[in-house]
């Protein structure tokens, strides 16, 4: 790739317009996976609720603690909404789990899915560098950016 063609991409890929595509793809991305994890969560408290009470009749709240730790570090690996301080805080939380108990591990904590979007941006703007579809799209998208910005400027008088 010539330097200018590097150049123009980086000018481009840098543009508000970009940075908001980006934005709105990644927190619909989060979105979706935040709803999944509500999917599976909401019936998965009834049962494990339902099975502390019966399996553990001294700590009823036994399994739903740890599906309550566990929300907390997918939410914080989600991190819906770029809160970085709230993954790093100590929680105080009345359902938390025992600190001692090893089959509760904070793995999600050292990553985060930024981890995984700024992977995906790195692969994607190698395969722009490369050509092909990537370029496509983005040469496509820069001209509907530009057409857009074209009509909403007021006519000449």
């Amino acid at each position: 790739m010539d330097k200018k063609t590097d150049e123009s991409f980086s000018a481009d890929a840098h543009s508000p317009y970009w940075r908001l595509l980006r934005d709105v793809v990644v927190f619909q991305g989060k979105l979706a996976l935040d709803g999944l994890r509500d999917l599976l969560l909401s019936p998965l408290s009834i049962i494990l609720a339902l099975a502390g009470a019966v399996l553990s009749p001294t700590d009823p709240h036994r399994y739903l603690r740890r599906l309550m730790q566990f929300g907390l570090r997918t939410d914080q690996f989600i991190n819906l909404f770029e809160h970085t301080e709230a993954m790093h805080a100590p929680t105080h939380n009345s359902l938390q789990a025992d600190a001692g108990n090893p089959s509760i591990s904070n793995n999600l904590d050292k990553v985060s899915s930024n981890t995984y979007v700024k992977q995906l941006e790195d692969l994607l703007i190698d395969e722009y560098h490369k050509g092909g579809v990537v370029r496509g799209v983005k040469e496509g998208t820069d001209q509907i950016i530009r057409k857009l910005m074209a009509r909403r400027q007021p006519p000449p008088e």
